[in-house]
């Protein structure tokens, strides 16, 4: 199938594609062949780490792991994930391991998310780089009980819990 660009977003990797099938059907790119990390990260008690981010695209603030995009310096998802926790905690991260990869909408996105679990060893914590409002650790009776509340509801925090979840039994 051929994919056409149809419209660029100015100054950010952003675009959206159209196909030439019968309905045409579309695509939204971000930035290439760049993935998307999420990640698990745990301190030494066993606490979850989440951050509360303001999504202006539903207008609501979200806890949810800390994620993003890829950058060209990052060896793989395992190093993008690790980099957005330090980034969005002011934590490092250790013993990262994908545990996989999720499609957050295989409808509209083209691309992809690895899950990445790690470890965060006592430490002090480092700056930020300001994308989220606040940082909190939260045991994982918590953390089902606030996915069970509604109070986290981000859809790429749920599938990576589940997959986390399956994983270790939980």
């Amino acid at each position: 199938m051929k994919w056409t660009q149809v419209w660029h977003a100015q100054n950010f990797p952003l675009w959206v594609e159209g196909n030439d099938a019968t309905p045409r059907m579309h695509r939204v790119v971000i930035g290439g062949n760049r993935a998307g990390a999420v990640a698990i990260a745990r301190n030494q008690n066993g606490e979850f780490a989440l951050v509360r981010q303001q999504r202006l695209a539903i207008e609501r603030d979200l806890w949810e792991f800390p994620r993003g995009m890829s950058e060209e310096t990052d060896a793989d998802g395992v190093a993008t994930g690790l980099r957005e926790l330090l980034e969005e905690t002011g934590f490092y991260g250790e013993k990262g391991e994908s545990l996989g990869q999720i499609y957050p909408d295989s409808g509209i996105l083209a691309g992809h998310v690895e899950v990445v679990s790690c470890t965060v060893p006592p430490q002090e914590r480092q700056a930020i780089d300001g994308e989220v409002d606040a940082l909190q650790w939260v045991s994982l009776a918590v953390l089902k009980e606030m996915i069970a509340g509604g109070q986290l509801q981000d859809a790429i925090s749920l599938a990576a819990f589940s997959i986390w979840s399956l994983r270790n039994n939980s």
